[in-house]
């Protein structure tokens, strides 16, 4: 039978509560009684006042745990959401609270605890320094939490705190790249740079000063040639008398060159909120094994239908109170076995430039449970008169999609896209790029949106139906080569746009690459020898992106450029050119629209 207190907490209302807390202290009950579950009194209190009273009670137990292992200062960390959170933190301290970093069965720390579930005790926590290393049986830490979390800000705190970027198998770079922020993988970069470089010199106690002082790379050579600064750094002695400076600035002079970053710290529209992802460890939104894809119509909600297409409806709805997109095909044409082998390869696809599927459910129709980030795909947004299209933006897009088109083909179980088009390009409410539709059995290839009456209500470009000179042969099977040309039309999309100030079809223009790819006979036609449609583009924008284009849409699959790392690096150089260059790109866009 369970106590008083436990039923006034689990039952009762708060006057309840208080009278039984009053009857234990006028009685000199034991207030640290335990539950079948291991948890006192303390375990259970949400409420401020109420756990304000308890930590005063004489003789109360902060470091009772409880079958999970959790004590009172694990729950409070995790559930307490009060701003007024100073007075009880205080008390759990005076009460007996010695070990801030004590850990439950998972191995969890409170500060795992707050990251995962209460933003609100974070800071606190890190100003009476915690330990920041410290791994639960997941192999996290903090920072990985931190990442996985979306949460900038920490990641940047935390680092500063020297938190260890080596922990874990991967490098923190490394899970930032499939499940950070873009802003976290950028700053992570610069981290990991500087953090190797260092290194290598057998200097590795010298990296985390100049990152606290947000010294990156990019700009260190300025504060290794001034002793001054040197010197307010703390490193002019270790440096300079010991003649270590000079082979640390020879280094450098061999390898600035890679050291040319992408500027975010202006473009707020990079970071992600936390509610838009997944908190915690499960890769996947289904808590019952990576095998098991199936779920059942109980656990759907469906909220609003969002459009009608030839061959599924989508509606919006929840899945385990997470609001999700639910497409209902209305054919059953797949086998479950064969859900099942899909799902198994992508239904672990986890990467903020990449959408994910949560499973599929068989009952009464099939339908499929994708994530949801609203109405918006790259092509409407083109479309969008309203919505500015800069020489950032371009490079953001582009790098972003490029970056999820990497990580499909980098899988272990490889995924060929086969259906890349800026359709298929979804944004976030921050402006951020995911790669969607890249499932070979559920991906319909289906653009006509239907009306509710059954009629074309949007008719989208025939030119979305875009299929590489090789596959339209009927030649070849589909490469990571057809997936860069479509990468490239994308590419050319962009690059239209930002130079015209409005969205022009790429198979609009005279003897552009798609009109001509049906041609695909006449040698004489193709992508680099068309010189009007060359020189139309390049009368707008610099010939370094129009070059990029085109060494992803070349007619020879083996010409084009051979990985989305090669993409990467050319967009990489034409941002550090832009940046150079900035007024001047930007004046050629002004005076050509």
């Amino acid at each position: 039978m369970e106590s008083q207190i436990h039923l006034a907490l689990k039952y009762g209302s708060d006057d309840m509560i208080n009278e039984a807390i009053k009857n234990y202290r006028t009685n000199k009950l034991n207030i640290n009684i335990q539950d079948q579950d291991g948890n006192t009194a303390l375990h259970l209190i949400r409420k401020e006042e109420i756990l304000i009273s308890l930590l005063n009670y004489k003789g109360v137990n902060v470091s009772i745990r409880n079958k999970e292992k959790n004590t009172p200062f694990h729950i409070f960390c995790q559930t307490f959401t009060s701003k007024n959170y100073q007075e009880p933190l205080d008390l759990f301290i005076k009460k007996g609270v010695k070990d801030l970093n004590i850990q439950n069965n998972n191995n969890d720390t409170p500060l795992h605890k707050a990251i995962i579930h209460n933003t609100a005790l974070i800071n606190p926590l890190l100003d009476l320094n915690v330990n920041v290393n410290i791994l639960n049986n997941q192999g996290q830490s903090a920072l990985h939490l931190a990442i996985e979390c979306g949460m900038d800000d920490l990641v940047v705190r935390l680092i500063k705190m020297g938190a260890d970027i080596t922990l874990n198998e991967k490098t923190v770079l490394d899970i930032a790249t499939e499940s950070g922020t873009i802003k976290t993988i950028n700053y992570l970069k610069k981290v990991q740079d500087i953090y190797y470089f260092f290194k290598s010199l057998d200097l590795a106690d010298c990296w985390l000063v100049f990152v606290k002082n947000d010294i990156f790379m990019d700009t260190i050579q300025n504060h290794l040639n001034n002793k001054e600064s040197l010197a307010k750094l703390g490193l002019l002695e270790k440096l300079g008398t010991q003649g270590l400076l000079s082979i640390v600035l020879e280094k450098y002079e061999m390898l600035k060159h890679q050291y040319r970053y992408i500027d975010d710290s202006s473009r707020g529209t990079l970071t992600i909120r936390r509610s838009k992802r997944l908190l915690y460890i499960p890769n996947n939104i289904n808590s019952t094994g990576s095998e098991d894809w199936i779920i059942e119509p109980s656990e759907l909600e469906y909220t609003s239908r969002i459009g009608q297409f030839s061959t599924y409806t989508e509606y919006k709805g929840l899945f385990k109170r997470k609001e999700v997109l639910i497409r209902v095909f209305k054919s059953n044409s797949l086998q479950p076995s064969e859900y099942t082998k899909e799902l198994k390869v992508i239904g672990t696809i986890n990467s903020p430039f990449v959408s994910r599927i949560y499973g599929v459910c068989l009952e009464p129709s099939h339908c499929l449970v994708l994530e949801y980030w609203g109405k918006e795909n790259l092509y409407n947004l083109m479309n969008n008169s309203r919505f500015d299209f800069s020489w950032d933006r371009f490079f953001e897009f582009s790098m972003q999609i490029t970056l999820g088109l990497q990580y499909l083909h980098k899988r272990n179980q490889q995924v060929l896209h086969r259906d890349l088009k800026s359709t298929n390009i979804i944004l976030n409410d921050d402006m951020e790029c995911k790669v969607s539709e890249y499932s070979n059995k559920f991906n319909s290839f289906d653009n006509k949106c239907l009306s509710p009456d059954g009629a074309n209500s949007v008719g989208l470009l025939d030119y979305h139906q875009v299929i590489p000179p090789e596959i339209l042969s009927g030649g070849s099977v589909y490469s990571i080569q057809s997936d860069i040309y479509n990468l490239g039309v994308i590419i050319l999309e962009l690059m239209l746009r930002v130079t015209n100030g409005y969205y022009i079809r790429p198979d609009s223009m005279k003897n552009s690459c798609i009109n001509n790819i049906t041609n695909i006979n006449n040698d004489s036609i193709s992508l680099s020898s068309s010189k009007e449609f060359k020189q139309s583009i390049l009368s707008k924008c610099p010939s370094g992106v129009y070059q990029l284009y085109k060494d992803c849409c070349q007619k020879d699959p083996f010409q084009r450029l051979s990985s989305c790392d090669k993409v990467i690096e050319s967009l990489n150089q034409l941002k550090y050119e832009y940046t150079v260059n900035k007024l001047i790109w930007n004046d050629l866009i002004k005076n050509n629209k």
